[in-house]
């Protein structure tokens, strides 16, 4: 083992204001204030990634033109209510649409 002389920071000697444990007297870590904000930081950015990714293949999935047909008939949907127009049909033959059209290419793909 390695001779440390005392007084030196990180020994848990006296006069050093600082224990072996790398906590000064004051209760800070030795990696200085904010050290732990990082990992806090990194962890949230990790789960909301993680969050995302979910959403993103929940609604895209393995097709992603289905998606956008989707998203192309609910703004449809949503231009058609604001007429005098009933909407109710918009989603019913999207559906009658993308379906037939999904099916089509995951047969063809094998």
């Amino acid at each position: 083992m390695a001779h440390v002389p005392a007084g030196q920071p990180g020994t848990g000697q006296p006069g050093t204001g600082q224990s072996s444990t790398g906590q000064s007297s004051t209760g800070q870590s030795s990696a200085g204030p904010g050290a732990g904000r990082s990992s806090i930081g990194h962890a949230v950015m990790s789960r909301v990634w993680a969050f995302l990714a979910f959403w993103y293949d929940f609604i895209v999935g393995d097709d992603w033109l289905v998606a956008v047909g989707v998203v192309v008939a609910l703004v449809l949907t949503y231009a058609v209510s604001r007429t005098a127009v009933p909407a109710w049909w918009i989603m019913p033959v999207a559906v009658g649409v993308l379906l037939p059209f999904c099916l089509r290419r995951l047969i063809r793909r094998g």
